[in-house]
């Protein structure tokens, strides 16, 4: 357990009355995961189109994403969110 005098020494902030300090596994930011994995991704060609609200996708050969304003066609789409999108409904 840490006071919130010790919580400064880990973190860069003073705001926590308290915490837990676990060093027998590990744990991640989600957020910093997410932007991590999308840099590699666009350093690797891939485009990603952000605020762009997805009508449909069209499956097969050549996919297709049915935006509200227009189509994009790729090789491949990636569908990543988290469990409350609207797709398939």
């Amino acid at each position: 357990m840490l006071s919130a005098a010790q919580i400064p020494d880990y973190l860069e902030t003073d705001i926590y009355h308290g915490g837990v300090l676990n060093t027998r596994n590990m744990h991640l930011h989600s957020l910093n995961l997410c932007i991590g994995e999308a840099r590699a991704a666009e350093s690797m060609g891939a485009l990603i189109f952000e605020n762009s609200k997805v009508l449909d996708i069209q499956h097969g050969a050549t996919p297709a994403v049915i935006t509200e304003q227009g189509k994009v066609t790729a090789k491949s789409v990636i569908l990543a969110g988290n469990a409350y999108h609207r797709l398939g409904e």
